[in-house]
């Protein structure tokens, strides 16, 4: 117990970009369960950490966390990235390309609420620091969107690195930041793009209808195996078909053409029910796997 505890604390504080790797290959591999889980600890990591991290390694742990809790289907942690990603970068943070229009519409949304608030960081002369990877110095203070930020100092005791919540103007000499969770979103804007993920309308119509079509083509197959057992039982002994009676010439024509019609009548049955089923079918599995609307990938 002690030995996978001490392996699980050291992999915490693995080299952020390494963790990365590791998500992006779980996600690669659709093991989303997994990516979630690299992910969790990959956050916990940042406040262990004893390199700088680069700008663009935050900016990949926002975007992979963004769309591993969009396919896990749930938005308002997807939401939590792209603020934290907005607050590193509220210009450049995401690409459509690669995040996908979903996530990317996030993004845009909120950089367009927080990218204007702006907070300036600032450090002593004899400070070495580091906002989200961007150098801090005593005569070029930062000028960064309101959030949660990575700071990391260098000093004669060694490396910090810590998870600020910024909302006002900081010199990292004078004060530490406080730590602390990031802001809760606010209420869903009317303007931001419907979802596109398997929970949308057209997909629960489908597999709804598809189960009551499959059901009815059930149900027209065992019509059709009750028509079959009584045409089978079916003596056909009738003292006349149409227009001919038993003693005429023309009855065993017509008695041939009357089992050929029932025996039509069963087969065209199971054809109605089985296409009926195989449609119902076919429309169920596409509601589930949400084929008939437009995936987050």
């Amino acid at each position: 117990m002690i030995v996978a505890l001490w392996a699980a604390a050291a992999a915490a504080c693995d080299p952020l970009p390494e963790q990365l790797v590791r998500a992006q290959a779980a996600l690669d591999d659709a093991e989303v369960a997994q990516a979630k889980e690299i992910l969790s600890r990959a956050y916990t990591s940042l406040s262990c950490q004893t390199e700088v991290v680069g700008t663009d390694a935050l900016r990949t742990l926002f975007r992979l966390d963004g769309v591993v809790e969009l396919a896990a289907d749930d938005k308002n942690a997807a939401v939590y990235a792209v603020l934290r990603a907005v607050a590193v970068d509220p210009v450049d943070g995401f690409d459509p390309a690669r995040e996908g229009p979903e996530l990317f519409a996030l993004y845009q949304t909120w950089a367009a609420r927080l990218g204007p608030a702006r907070v300036r960081v600032s450090a002593s002369p004899d400070q070495e620091a580091w906002l989200d990877g961007r150098p801090v110095r005593a005569d070029a203070p930062l000028e960064v969107a309101q959030g949660e930020h990575l700071v990391q100092i260098r000093s004669a005791s060694g490396f910090e690195s810590r998870i600020a919540e910024i909302s006002t103007d900081l010199h990292l000499g004078s004060a530490s930041p406080v730590v602390g969770p990031p802001p809760p979103p606010a209420p869903a804007d009317p303007a931001s793009p419907p979802s596109t993920r398997r929970r949308d309308w057209p997909s629960t119509v489908a597999w709804v209808g598809g189960a009551l079509v499959g059901a009815a083509g059930g149900g027209v197959i065992a019509w059709g195996g009750a028509r079959e057992a009584a045409f089978v039982a079916h003596p056909f002994d009738a003292d006349a078909y149409g227009w001919c009676a038993r003693a005429d010439a023309c009855y065993p024509d017509a008695r041939a053409t009357a089992i050929q019609q029932s025996a039509q009548q069963v087969r065209w049955t199971y054809l109605t029910g089985y296409g009926l089923a195989g449609g119902g079918g076919a429309l169920f599995l596409c509601g589930l796997t949400g084929a008939l609307v437009h995936t987050r990938f």
